[in-house]
This record gives structure tokens, sequence and C-alpha cells, in this order.
């Protein structure tokens, strides 16, 4: 399979799970099946009682503008990313309308505000801590930072810390992200196994913390590895009966946005998918963010499996309803971004 397939699938499993996502956010898998009638499967119109209520079918949020904003970032700067350049992401970001008023979270709004100048009160600022800098803002839109760099862990988590510390310098929100960024990087390789991927992630949220020991803040609570390693235990324990799979998840690990929940979560839900689209489904259905798992996971398993398992017509509908005015998505293009990132990725390899 091609860098480009690979990429692509990234992509649209990203941006897919966001917007089918959105219909459920916040909801437990029971309120969901109330709500909906069973599981929700296909792109929907987001109901009255969600973040994205004032979206449309088709529309995704922050978690999926962001990975489109961090690439077309890697296209712009010819495949040099730094702090300073996420840093802009976030601040162009916060442009668009759409998706910055209602999808952006409390912590990523706060340090965009510090960025543009218009500082805003930190009620945190006596703290030696930043015990609520621990939410998936960084991890929902790290895996640009693998697909990037397909087996090369290490760039990897060099660009991932790069992308957190403007907003989620915590030891939990790195290793989570890292987590993602590495996993993506080795699903990008032909060969991969989801063990292997696994593995990955793993070594993502141990290097990541060795490197960040000085320079990010600790936090107290459980650590991103252990936390994997129970969620993807009952992932393998639970896959052939999906009722009980959402159930034992939600209830010992937890789906919310908190990092060591969601993201741990969604790597159970990974060994337990048969493909890229059962992995969005699970986690559109997981309760909780999920948004961002069905997002990040879809992504994940997007570049392991490339694209097939996606309708053309959700990408085309997707393309469609997130194009705007703004210069950046006047041309919401997927399978053009997917061609010019995997030009980069493979100079960057060679």
């Amino acid at each position: 399979m091609t860098t480009e397939e690979r990429i692509l699938g990234a992509l649209l499993g990203a941006a897919v799970g966001d917007a089918m996502g959105a219909v459920t956010e916040t909801k437990t898998t029971e309120a969901i099946v109330k709500r909906h009638g069973g599981f929700v499967t296909t792109l929907l119109d987001p109901v009255c009682d969600c973040f994205a209520r004032r979206n449309l079918r088709g529309m995704v949020t922050d978690d999926f503008s962001l990975v489109y904003l961090i690439g077309l970032s890697y296209i712009k700067n010819k495949g040099q990313m730094d702090q300073k350049a996420f840093e802009q992401v976030l601040i162009d970001w916060s442009e668009l309308d759409q998706y910055f008023i209602d999808h952006s979270g409390p912590n990523t709004k706060v340090e965009i505000q510090r960025m543009k100048g218009e500082i805003p009160v930190d009620k945190y600022a006596h703290l030696k801590t930043r015990n609520h800098l621990i939410t998936n803002g960084t991890a929902m839109k790290a895996s640009p930072m693998g697909f990037m760099n397909p087996g090369n862990f290490d760039r990897a988590i060099t660009e991932t810390i790069a992308m957190c510390m403007p907003t989620h310098p915590t030891s939990v929100a790195i290793s989570a992200a890292a987590a993602v960024s590495c996993a993506t990087a080795r699903a990008m390789v032909d060969g991969a196994t989801k063990e292997e991927i696994v593995k990955a992630a793993l070594y993502g949220v141990e290097e990541s913390c060795r490197r960040i020991k000085d320079t990010a803040y600790p936090v107290a609570g459980a650590k991103m590895g252990p936390r994997i390693e129970m969620a993807v235990e009952l992932g393998l324990r639970y896959g052939h009966d999906t009722d009980r799979l959402l159930y034992e998840l939600a209830s010992l690990i937890g789906t919310s946005l908190t990092c060591t929940e969601s993201i741990a979560a969604l790597f159970g839900l990974f060994m337990a998918a048969d493909s890229a689209m059962d992995m969005v489904i699970l986690g559109v259905n997981a309760g909780g963010d999920t948004d961002s798992i069905a997002s990040i996971g879809g992504a994940i398993y997007g570049a392991f499996e490339g694209p097939g398992s996606f309708r053309e017509e959700d990408r085309i509908l997707i393309e469609k309803m997130n194009c705007c005015d703004n210069a950046l998505t006047k041309h919401f293009d997927l399978c053009g971004m997917a061609k010019d990132l995997a030009k980069l990725a493979d100079e960057r390899r060679a």
C-alpha cells in the first residue's frame, strides 16, 4: 500500500469518526441507543442536546479541523514543523468560527488567548502543577505527527512534544499524544500488526515521559502505559461481545475527555475492531468523548488499513460541508491533502 493511501485512510478515519461521533458526544452507550434506536452507524444530523447542535450532517468539530490545519501547516512549511508552527496553527484555527466558537476546549481556548495577547486570568497560576491539563486536546490532533513519520517514532515524538507544549505541557497529555503519534507511525508501515502498533504506542508513552521529565509539569494520577495495557486486555477478552466490551471499557477505563480514560480506551476498541469503519462505529457508541475516540481510533486504523472501508459518498459530503470562505478551508480536499502530505512524508523518510 502506498504512503498516499495510508494517509488518506488516516484522514478519512479521523474525519468520519469526528463527524459521526459529534452526534453522540457526552452520552452513555445506553443513552445513545435509547436516543437513536440502536447504535449510530452512519453520518447523521446532530441532535439538540450535544455540543455540535448547530452543525449539519458531515460537519466536523475541533478534532478533525485541527488535524486538517496541521496537515496544511506541514505542506506550507515543507515538513519543517516546530513549536512556533504549531502555535500558528492554533491561532489560525481560532479564526474559524464554525469550529472555534462551539468546539474549543477550555484549556486550548485560554492558551490561544495568551498567544494572541488577550491575557486571561489564570486561576491556577499559584500552583506548581497543572493537574487540570490532562485532557485529550492534544492527543486528538497527534495523528499527523505519526503519518508524517512512517516508522520513525523518535521524530514523531519530537514533533508531538512541540505540538503539546503550548497548550498541554503535562506528562499525561504529552504521553497520550505520543502514544497516538507513535501508533500511527507504526500503522503506516507495511506488514505492521495490531500488537506492534500497541507496542509503538507504549514506546511513545515511555520515551516522551523520559524526554519531558525536566520540562513538563508532572501530574498526580493514573499513568498512560498501564491504562493502555488494561484497555487492550479488555479489548482482547471481550472483542467477540460488543455490548460487554463497551460496558467493561466504560466501567473500568472510562471514556471521558481525560487522557487516561479516552485515549487508553480507544486502544481496547482498536484491538477488538475488524476494520477502520468498525473502529469508528465502536468509538461513536462507546459513550463519553465519542468524537475524539472515534476520530483518533479511526486515524490509527485508517493508516493501518487504508481508505477501503470508508464510503466515497461520506468523503464527498465531508469535503462539501466543511468548505468556508476562509482561505484555509476554502478547498476542503482530503484526497489532495493526502497526495501532498505523502510526497512530503516520503521525502522526509528518504
